[in-house]
């Protein structure tokens, strides 16, 4: 099985030398959107993060980090991100962050009525969606096995003795790594499949 090395960033990595990421090996980086329910949260170094990864050659994904605590809430969330990667090209999924205990409080039904309420927008809007959340939040907070039969999964376990057993198409390894070309920690996603190949690839190079 081929194993991609992919990061994903926000404006906490500063700014980023996108050419240098790729001459280490990454494959795709994943950016962070935005996170709420108003377009106001987008991510301030998103465009500029799109733009130089797109410019270094790079498969390119996003995420939206969520506060929903009611499916009416992830569908203000859904608008805002649509709102906010208008008119940008993905050769990787779109994810939903789900991580708020708020959230978890609400129980496994809702919790996945919000998950699949985000990702339903995002695949009507023409996007490939996905979730990303840690193996406590799969486990006891979200439908796995529901979630995985329809959305990609980015799943997040930085143990070493990780969970294998959940079905995910990318881990989330250590939110410690280090990659040149970013000062300062980077999270590092080992990544199982091909979604360049599956959603058309952008560059030219499937």
């Amino acid at each position: 099985m081929a194993e991609y090395k992919v990061i994903d960033v926000s404006k906490h990595n500063g700014n980023i030398d996108f050419q240098a990421v790729k001459n280490a090996g990454v494959y795709a980086v994943i950016i962070r959107a935005g996170y709420g329910r108003e377009v106001s949260q987008k991510d301030p170094m998103f465009e500029i993060n799109y733009a130089a990864a797109k410019a270094a050659g790079l498969h390119i994904g996003a995420y939206w980090y969520s506060y929903a605590t009611a499916a009416p809430e992830a569908d203000r969330e859904a608008a805002a991100c649509l709102e906010c990667i208008q008119g940008k090209e993905f050769d990787f999924p779109v994810y939903y962050d789900l991580e708020e205990e708020a959230t978890a409080a609400l129980g496994k039904d809702a919790c996945t009525q919000i998950a699949q309420t985000f990702c339903t927008a995002m695949e009507q809007a023409g996007y490939w969606a996905g979730i990303y959340a840690n193996t406590n939040w799969f486990t006891n907070h979200l439908d796995h096995a529901a979630l995985s039969a329809k959305y990609t999964i980015w799943l997040a376990d930085y143990r070493e003795a990780y969970n294998t057993a959940l079905k995910r198409d990318m881990h989330q390894y250590t939110s410690t790594g280090s990659v040149a070309g970013i000062s300062g920690n980077v999270d590092c996603n080992r990544c199982t499949r091909d979604f360049p190949a599956e959603i058309g690839s952008l560059y030219g190079d499937t």
